[in-house]
């Protein structure tokens, strides 16, 4: 909780990316779920054990991605060379506001939350819909961190939606303009 409290009072660390496919903010470690409602599965599957959360701009004007990169351990690549061949390395989404991007909380650290649009369908909200689910891992990523990487994906889908910058836009008003609030 305290994670929390730091992060309603840390300031912008945002900066404007320099060029087309510049990263704006990355999350260096967690770990990435998917969450389903009435599986065989389970409600919740680990992904990638170990992964990096980035937001990256597009070549298109006013589009940026949430991008999750699946991490290994030094010697951890080659071992698991064999057995997920197919397996994807990298996950990408389109930041827009039908994500509905939200912050959460597991086993005492901070989550990040968004909707599964492949499995969404069109008369959202649905109970049975996908949601993934990155857990930052706290005792390695400080608040300031976390706030930069939510402030890119708040300005990221402004930018995407209303197709201009938003540089005149405060990290305050884009988190009540979301309703990102900390639960």
């Amino acid at each position: 909780m305290q994670f929390m409290k730091q992060l309603l009072g840390a300031g912008s660390g945002f900066r404007p990316p320099t060029n087309n496919t510049e990263e704006l903010a990355q999350l260096h470690e967690g770990e990435l779920y998917i969450l389903r409602k009435n599986s065989a599965k389970g409600s919740r599957e680990c992904i990638y054990t170990t992964a990096l959360a980035s937001v990256r701009r597009t070549e298109t004007p006013f589009h940026y991605q949430l991008v999750i990169t699946r991490a290994y351990q030094e010697g951890e690549a080659e071992l698991l060379d064999d057995l997920d061949e197919g397996e994807e390395e990298e996950r990408e989404f389109t930041l827009r506001e039908e994500l509905k991007p939200r912050i959460g909380s597991f086993e005492g650290n901070t989550t990040f939350i968004w909707r599964d649009l492949d499995e969404a369908d069109s008369s959202w909200p649905s109970s049975d819909e996908n949601l993934y689910e990155f857990v930052v891992d706290s005792r390695r990523t400080d608040a300031q961190t976390f706030a930069t990487f939510l402030e890119a994906i708040l300005r990221a889908i402004y930018e995407q939606k209303h197709g201009k910058g938003s540089e005149k836009l405060s990290f305050d008003q884009l988190r009540v303009m979301y309703k990102m609030c900390v639960p």
